[in-house]
């Protein structure tokens, strides 16, 4: 038999489609017929879902006062199952001024209030269309604002004068009246008092003479005194100050301390010295005066050092390296402060010659047919020069205008 290939197209562009192919056979008996393989095959083709094609949605139509409702429509242009579900029809509610149209606002009315703040309103009315029910679609109809804010005036009398200074209450009392009742006037205050000293209750005597300073220096304090003569015997009788208090003799007083005693060996352990010094006249002064003190130290005794060992051999032999040195410490204690026990310097600062070994593998042929080398540098030094050699070669894979 002879296979032929898929000769026929498939059934559909989209959304699943099948295509067929067939071949002949030889039969030799035709007995044999029904031994044959199939002559015929069929697979599916083309199964990714067709788009919904739909057109543009058309104008709103007019608003239904009835329904207070508005639709508008589309329609399918290539059916297919993917348009199964899609929306071909809308709608809205209407917007309130379609069913219920408003007139003009009327004028406003007068104010509530001509002070003090009131209110003043203005109403309109409207035309519906349709059912009645479409009144609930209607916009406000009427409106209020305030009006005449500014306070209303409370009128007030003067203040009479205080009267007299009362010996049993130590007050003294004024008030005024309301002459044009207001708003305005809640919580107006039309009586106050105030403390006074009663000026007939109680007389001061002389002041006696101040007493002595309670400090030398440093600040003290000194006071003075004088008696009261009250008239009545009441218990609420205020009379002035009997006794007045003020500093004296504020400047400081000198703190006198002795010399700092000598400095103290350096412990081989703190490597901390101290010295101390004492107060020989104790004052407030004194209070913040140091009277020990200390200072980092270098041990002297603490740490011997033993001989240098030679130096070790350079770490290069031209162009620049290190070598070193070293030495032991014999320690009285474990955390003695001792010298240096290493030292580094540097050696074979003379610069190296420059030495060159064989060539490196040449590079990739480039495009323009020519490859490179230079030799590999094992010692560098001054004036290396080391230019590459470049050799002709055949390049593959350039572009054909290279």
């Amino acid at each position: 038999s002879t296979q032929s290939t898929w000769g026929s197209q498939c059934t559909a562009t989209c959304g699943g489609g099948q295509k067929t192919r067939g071949r002949g056979l030889r039969v030799i008996s035709m007995k044999n017929m029904g031994m044959c393989p199939e002559s015929q095959q069929t697979v599916p083709c083309n199964e990714n879902p067709c788009d919904c094609k739909l057109s543009q949605w058309r104008e709103w139509k007019e608003c239904s006062c009835s329904t207070n409702l508005k639709s508008r429509t589309r329609q399918i242009l290539v059916p297919t199952t993917a348009c199964e579900g899609k929306q071909l029809e809308e709608t809205e509610p209407c917007a309130s001024e379609e069913c219920c149209i408003p007139l003009e606002w009327r004028p406003w009315g007068q104010c509530s209030a001509s002070c003090g703040g009131g209110q003043k309103v203005r109403g309109r009315s409207f035309t519906i269309i349709g059912t009645q029910s479409n009144q609930a679609m209607c916009p406000e109809s009427q409106q209020s604002k305030p009006c005449n804010e500014n306070p209303c005036e409370c009128k007030l009398s003067q203040w009479t004068d205080w009267s007299d200074c009362s010996c049993s209450t130590n007050q003294q009392s004024r008030t005024r009246q309301i002459l044009v009742q207001t708003s305005a006037c809640i919580g107006q205050k039309l009586k106050e008092a105030d403390r006074c000293i009663p000026k007939d209750c109680c007389t001061p005597g002389n002041w006696s003479p101040w007493s002595d300073c309670t400090a030398p220096c440093g600040g003290g304090k000194k006071k003075r005194g004088r008696g009261m003569i009250m008239k009545g015997e009441s218990k609420h009788i205020t009379c002035p100050e009997s006794e007045e208090v003020e500093p004296c003799n504020e400047d400081p007083c000198e703190c006198k301390l002795s010399k700092w005693s000598e400095w103290s060996e350096c412990p081989c352990t703190t490597k901390r010295r101290s010295r101390t010094r004492q107060v020989l006249v104790p004052t407030a002064a004194c209070k913040d005066q140091q009277s020990k003190e200390s200072e980092r130290c270098i041990p002297q005794n603490c740490c011997t050092p033993l001989d240098w060992t030679p130096w070790s051999k350079c770490s290069a032999t031209c162009g620049g390296g290190q070598r070193t040195r070293s030495r032991g410490m014999d320690k009285l204690s474990y955390d003695s402060y001792c010298p240096e026990s290493q030292q580094t310097e540097p050696c074979n600062e003379n610069p190296c010659s420059c030495v060159l070994g064989e060539w490196d593998a040449y590079t990739d042929c480039t495009c323009d047919h020519v490859r490179t080398r230079v030799k590999r540098v094992l010692v560098p030094g001054p004036n290396c020069k080391n230019p590459p050699q470049y050799n002709e070669c055949s390049a593959t894979g350039c572009p054909d205008n290279w």
